[in-house]
């Protein structure tokens, strides 16, 4: 009877960690602040802040982007319009939530 509540215990702990975890994912009016070439043959990367007031952005500081996921020819400035994903899979471990920026469209 004892490992029978030991089971239950640990699959109601199992449930409970697994349902903290969080998923959003939408569109973002984004505007292009850097462009970084690395120079080491990995694909220049993109930072981007929001554009404007926007409650429903999962997140208020700085987006990260391959550059070959925007428009070609985009340029410090220029605003897009981006698909971004946030995942969480556990939101009690303490490691930040993954964000993932891309296909972007002019805007």
């Amino acid at each position: 009877m004892k490992a029978l509540k030991a089971c239950a215990a640990v699959l109601v702990v199992g449930a409970v960690l697994v349902g903290c975890g969080s998923e959003w994912s939408g569109e973002l009016r984004l505007k292009v602040v850097r462009v970084v070439d690395t120079g080491d043959g990995t694909p220049a990367r993109v930072g981007m802040e929001l554009d404007g007031d926007q409650p429903d952005a999962p997140h208020t500081g700085t987006y990260g982007a391959d550059l070959d996921r925007l428009p070609e020819g985009v340029a410090v400035g220029d605003v897009v319009v981006c698909t971004v994903t946030k995942t969480d899979e556990n939101g009690l471990d303490g490691v930040d939530p993954g964000y993932e920026v891309g296909p972007c469209r002019a805007a």
